[in-house]
């Protein structure tokens, strides 16, 4: 999702975590329509790179915003390598039943076949919905 490659084409050997959390935001103007959007860059690193200290740091940082009123779910960007293991130890570490989404993307952001945008949308909309947690208090807010 936040990979960069040489050129439009280029979809393998990319940058890993190239692109920020708010370029990524300010990219789909779309989401103002769904959600009070807010991003917050905690790591911009290879997923590959996540170690015991990263998730921690994670775990509590998103414990401590759930614990926020106005914030009503989370969302958060992710490489696809170790995105199974950082969701593992958020659903041991987490007792909000707000919504904590990850999301990912298997083609880079600067491909012309980017899927990021539209799996960036669609869990900020998942984040959103009633489905996802006890309280829909008006547009959540989402990291």
């Amino acid at each position: 999702m936040a990979d960069s490659g040489a050129s439009s084409t280029t979809t393998i050997g990319c940058t890993a975590a190239a692109i920020g959390v708010e370029a990524l935001i300010d990219k789909l103007p779309e989401l103002k329509e769904i959600a009070n959007v807010k991003g917050e860059q905690i790591f911009q690193i290879a997923s590959e790179n996540m170690n015991n200290d990263h998730w921690l740091k994670l775990g509590k940082r998103v414990d401590f915003l759930l614990k926020q009123e106005e914030i009503d779910g989370i969302v958060i960007t992710h490489g696809t390598d170790t995105m199974e293991e950082t969701a593992y130890f958020l659903n041991l570490v987490i007792k909000s039943r707000k919504p904590v989404i990850l999301v990912g993307a298997m083609r880079p952001d600067t491909s012309i076949s980017a899927d990021g945008p539209l799996n960036l949308y669609n869990a900020v909309r998942l984040a959103s919905t009633r489905v996802t947690h006890g309280s829909n208090l008006g547009k959540p807010r989402v990291i």
